[in-house]
């Protein structure tokens, strides 16, 4: 993850309402990354969860804009390439 603040850094994981294991890999790998103080020691990922529709491309992007509002770090996911491509371009923007 790029930008990971001093002894904090959030990723935010958008996720449709059938993505359970989705989510579940992805607090795993947070809480993975965490517990091995080799791999970021002076900081600790935060996981933020937002659950979108597939089809909602309005509100995956108002989701896109809190996260960033928030600071997170990194965005992960939605799976559906109808609001993949709009948090993406957001994110796009941001860099």
């Amino acid at each position: 993850m790029a930008k990971i603040k001093q002894n904090q850094g959030d990723g935010g994981g958008l996720f449709h309402p059938d993505d359970d294991h989705q989510e579940i890999a992805f607090r795993y790998a947070v809480e993975k990354i965490n517990s091995d103080r080799t791999i970021l020691p002076r900081s600790k990922l935060l996981a933020q969860i937002e659950r979108i529709s597939p089809q909602d491309s309005f509100l995956a992007s108002k989701r896109v804009c809190h996260l960033l509002g928030v600071g997170v770090a990194a965005i992960f996911g939605p799976q559906s390439s109808h609001t993949a491509s709009h948090v993406q371009s957001i994110c796009d923007t941001m860099e």
